[in-house]
């Protein structure tokens, strides 16, 4: 099923059009964003051999 799941957001466009989208309609969904993206660069620095993976 979570296979499934996946096939369908990749195939449906749920990445690339869904979530971008999202992104320029909800000022709360960007600001969420931008947090994740800070985090994930905070972890690349801490551990930069994860980006290898």
């Amino acid at each position: 099923m979570k296979q499934l799941l996946l096939e369908f957001q990749r195939d449906s466009g749920y990445y690339d059009i869904f979530i971008e989208n999202l992104k320029v309609f909800s000022d709360s969904y960007w600001e969420y964003f931008e947090i994740i993206l800070d985090a994930n660069k905070a972890f690349l620095n801490k551990y930069p051999r994860v980006d290898n993976v």
